[in-house]
């Protein structure tokens, strides 16, 4: 179950969701998932919290955590059977999710927190639900009646909905929302036909995995992240010799997505660096040598005297990559440039070069040579930890 359990949270967090795990319905005793409000955790995070087998199931922390996702919690079947039938235009198309009681209906909406009596409207970061495959204390699977879309889930108005009742306030963010989401859909529509034959589909399940996977999750990172999307598109065999304004709505909804993260906020700039990358990229997304590299890593485990130095499992997994490199250079020292190290680590090119300072400091690495941008050269290093 615990495989199935992380396979599962990887698929929903290439969608740019929150994923954390949960025993029961709650979060296991001692997970601080308040940080995950802010800082989503990326896969080496995943794969550690999903080891114990105590794991039941996973959870998706709501709101601007996950990019905006809602979800109209039904605790009661006659709640949601005469909102079923008053609102069938909905209730036939939008993701649906069997419970132990009711239904979990989702969405794309406002930010905001509902309490009816028989259940909740849930779209904040400190609101989380339990996803299928998850199993709830009863022992009743949660699973899906309406599966998820390939791409976005729709973007809508919870009250024009019924997900809300009428009569609730509605706030400027609601307002706006519902503006941005119609003025975005128009401009893509545009933006395709425009590109006549040789457009691209924003929804593509490809697109959006490629979109989800490199969503910046912190202010700092927009710049690499790009390059990211630019080898992450590369690998799509239908888009790997595209050229850039074919991309371009993809693109804007890459920037769109990212703007809650970022600080940089004109759409010029990122257009800027994607065009710049594109025509850098020399390893589609998982074809490098690196990534080869750091993928084998994350299937091993760091000896024990090292495990017990750290309680990050992203630093231990840079030490696991530094063993797979050291074994392949064989004798020689071991190349890692530390950008590479930060975006394989999913944290900023800064801390990856920290770490690897603390882990020199620590008796696991032995810095070489240093390298350079003047040289296009990365640093050496030689992994001696054993």
């Amino acid at each position: 179950m615990t495989n199935t359990l992380l396979k599962e949270a990887l698929e929903y967090a290439r969608r740019g969701w929150c994923i954390i795990p949960v025993v029961g319905k709650k979060p296991p005793r001692g997970l601080k998932w308040s940080g995950f409000q802010t800082d989503r955790p990326n896969e080496i995070v995943l794969r550690q919290l999903f080891e114990s087998p105590k794991i039941t199931g996973l959870g998706v922390l709501l709101g601007p955590a996950s990019g905006g996702l809602a979800v109209r919690d039904f605790d009661r079947m006659e709640t949601f059977d005469k909102w079923s039938a008053s609102y069938p235009r909905f209730a036939t198309k939008l993701p649906t999710v069997g419970t132990s009681r009711g239904r979990h209906v989702y969405c794309q909406g406002p930010e905001g927190f509902h309490d009816f009596g028989d259940g909740e409207y849930r779209a904040t970061a400190g609101h989380y639900v339990c996803l299928p495959p998850s199993i709830h204390p009863s022992g009743k699977r949660y699973e899906w009646l309406i599966p998820l879309p390939a791409g976005n889930l729709p973007t809508l108005d919870p009250v024009e909905a019924g997900l809300l009742p009428r009569g609730t306030e509605r706030t400027e963010r609601t307002e706006k929302n519902r503006a941005d989401g119609a003025d975005r859909e128009k401009q893509r529509k545009t933006e395709a036909i425009g590109a006549g034959s040789g457009g691209v589909d924003v929804d593509d399940p490809a697109v959006q995995n490629a979109i989800a996977a490199t969503l910046p999750s912190r202010a700092g990172e927009r710049h690499h992240r790009v390059f990211d999307l630019a080898r992450w598109l590369k690998a799509v065999p239908a888009l790997a010799s595209a050229e850039p304004p074919r991309l371009r709505p993809i693109v804007k909804e890459w920037h769109r997505r990212a703007l809650p993260a970022i600080q940089t906020k004109d759409f010029l700039d990122t257009w800027t660096d994607f065009v710049m990358a594109w025509s850098r990229v020399k390893y589609p997304a998982g074809q490098g040598a690196i990534e080869q590299a750091f993928r084998e890593a994350l299937a091993s485990k760091p000896p024990a005297h090292v495990a017990a130095l750290y309680e990050d499992p992203r630093i231990l997994a840079l030490a696991c990559l530094c063993r797979t490199l050291q074994q392949r250079a064989g004798n020689a020292d071991f190349f890692l440039d530390c950008r590479n190290a930060g975006r394989l680590l999913g944290v900023p090119h800064t801390t990856a070069w920290r770490w690897l300072t603390v882990l020199s400091a620590d008796g696991v690495l032995k810095a070489g040579q240093k390298g350079s941008h003047a040289t296009h050269k990365a640093s050496r290093f030689r992994y001696i930890a054993g």
